[in-house]
């Protein structure tokens, strides 16, 4: 990354890279680190700064480093709760993205211990309660093999129930509870965490008229009927 640059977004020089944005800089990243323009952004806790170039190339809201890490990562690493709120207004579905170690940001926040931070991401999921086909709570769920989908609940969606219990009652488009999708991919350790939740929501039927356990049995999930 060109050092003037680097000063420029670490002084939180506005005028200066808006200016250099005209000449290409904003697709340029940091060393080994590959940190983008938005990283930095967000690592130093300039607002402003953060919304210029959230403005000029939204798409760097979802490009990772080498980390495997988006800026709401960085941002909830630092805790700063004003770039946080505008990562998640621009874009959302970031806060679902996972980092090399299998964290998202909420887990950073909560394992930093930025309250302010863990609030805006309960603020989020009561959002998408009311909107929307579906939960947070359905996204790590469809996420990889059993072992990586399991990690990634009980990292991201778990501490957030006793929270937010509701979003265990909330369907998707198909009519399916997180209960549904975790029956039929056999992630068991998912299906006790959400049973223990509210036993009732195995009775709960899909658009299909199946249930949680008829899914795990069409799919020869036999550990969920044990």
């Amino acid at each position: 990354m060109d050092p003037e640059l680097f000063e420029a977004i670490e002084g939180n020089g506005q005028q200066t890279f808006i200016v250099q944005h005209n000449e290409g800089f904003l697709s340029q990243k940091d060393g080994e680190s590959k940190d983008t323009v938005l990283h930095l952004a967000a690592r130093f806790g300039h607002v402003e700064l953060v919304s210029e170039i959230t403005k000029l190339s939204p798409d760097l809201l979802a490009v990772v480093n080498n980390r495997q890490e988006s800026p709401l990562h960085e941002a909830c690493r630092q805790g700063i709760a004003d770039v946080v709120m505008l990562l998640l207004e621009a874009n959302p579905w970031v806060a679902c993205m996972f980092n090399s170690e299998n964290q998202t940001p909420f887990y950073i926040a909560c394992r930093y211990g930025h309250c302010d931070v863990v609030k805006l991401f309960t603020d989020l999921l009561q959002d998408f309660e009311e909107d929307g086909d579906s939960s947070p709570l359905h996204v790590p769920l469809s996420l990889g093999h059993v072992g990586k989908a399991e990690s990634n609940f009980i990292l991201y969606a778990s501490p957030l129930l006793n929270a937010l219990s509701r979003l265990a009652r909330k369907a998707d488009r198909n009519g399916c509870l997180a209960l549904h999708l975790a029956c039929e991919k056999g992630h068991l350790e998912i299906t006790r965490i959400l049973l223990q939740l509210d036993p009732n929501l195995a009775l709960e039927k899909n658009h299909s008229r199946y249930t949680p356990l008829y899914l795990a049995a069409m799919n020869g999930q036999t550990e969920i009927l044990e």
